[in-house]
């Protein structure tokens, strides 16, 4: 288990992932309880282990390795 997550951090993760996407028609959102744990694995270099296609994807697109089972 990881460190807390901030809400900064959660916040900035999910900007993050909407300024890729700025002014076309798909925009993939992260939502707030995926960013925290996200956020919390960040901080201690973690990895995430999921089987959560969405998540994965998004944490692809923000350059976070992770592995699907």
């Amino acid at each position: 288990m990881g460190p807390e997550s901030t809400s900064e951090g959660v916040a900035s993760l999910q900007g993050r992932l909407k300024a890729m996407w700025k002014g076309k028609s798909f925009r993939p959102m992260i939502a707030g309880d995926d960013a925290s744990v996200l956020h919390s694995a960040i901080q201690d270099g973690l990895s995430i282990i999921t089987n959560d296609k969405r998540f994965y994807k998004n944490m692809d697109r923000l350059g976070y390795s992770s592995e699907r089972y």
